[in-house]
């Protein structure tokens, strides 16, 4: 949606977001920390389109459902040919 995100740095997260550059970490369970980056977003409305822009970048070079199934495809092979050999 080419919006910039707040979020905690766990698992999941830490593969698709870049500090600074596709969204802001902030500690989980600290609401002044997630209060902080929103307000200094709010404040800063350029910022804020330049990491949705470059969130949305990497989404669209990154995470397609192309991509996505190509990866897939990959593990499902290495697994099948795995059951194979061991059969």
């Amino acid at each position: 949606m080419a919006r910039p995100v707040i979020c905690t740095r766990t698992t999941g997260q830490t593969d698709v977001i870049v500090d600074g550059e596709t969204g802001i970490y902030v500690p989980p369970g600290d609401p002044v920390a997630l209060h902080d980056a929103i307000v200094s977003l709010l404040d800063d409305p350029d910022r804020a389109a330049q990491l949705g822009r470059a969130a949305r970048r990497w989404v669209e070079e990154h995470a397609t459902v192309d991509r996505y199934a190509a990866g897939l495809a990959t593990v499902v092979d290495a697994v099948a040919s795995r059951s194979a050999t061991a059969s």
